[in-house]
Parts: structure tokens; C-alpha cells; sequence
């Protein structure tokens, strides 16, 4: 049980840490010096999020926890839709 419970805070903080690094621009940072790079941290925060958070949801634990991990993913996920099409026009 506590290690469902680290694991899903650990991958909420890593959300809270993807919004804190794409709206101070770190992330295009990471972009200038590795493409390959910043799309690993664009959609493997989210992947790993949803990943954990489903777990926890058929272990029915932490559910309220896990819920706000996949709303924030598939945040993370609508933020790389719209600056792709962004930069694609």
C-alpha cells in the first residue's frame, strides 16, 4: 500500500513539474538542445501518469489522487496537441 501511494505522488509531482517547466519555458529549453529529449519528457510525464493512476483506480486506492493524476495527463496531453498544431501551421 505504500508503495501505491509513493508512486502516485511521485507521478503527481512529476505532473506539477512538467506545468511548472512548460510555463517557464524550460521545456523549450530542452527542445533548443534535444528534440528527442523534450518529446520523452512531453509524453512520457503523461504516459507514466495514466499508467499509475489506472493501476491505482483497478486497486481501488487513492482514488481521488489518481483521478487528479489523469486529468492532469491528459492536460499535459491537450497542452502537446495544441503546440504541435501550433508550430505545424
Amino acid at each position: 500500500m505504500l508503495n501505491t501511494k509513493l508512486s502516485l505522488q511521485s507521478v503527481f509531482a512529476l505532473q506539477i513539474l512538467w506545468l511548472v517547466m512548460f510555463f517557464t519555458n524550460f521545456l523549450g529549453v530542452i527542445g533548443s538542445k534535444s528534440e528527442l529529449l523534450q518529446d520523452i519528457v512531453w509524453l512520457g510525464i503523461p504516459a507514466i501518469g495514466i499508467f499509475v493512476s489506472v493501476v491505482c483506480l483497478i486497486k481501488k486506492r487513492f482514488i481521488t489522487l489518481a483521478v487528479l493524476t489523469i486529468a492532469l495527463s491528459f492536460s499535459v496531453l491537450f497542452f502537446w496537441v495544441l503546440v504541435t498544431g501550433i508550430t505545424q501551421m
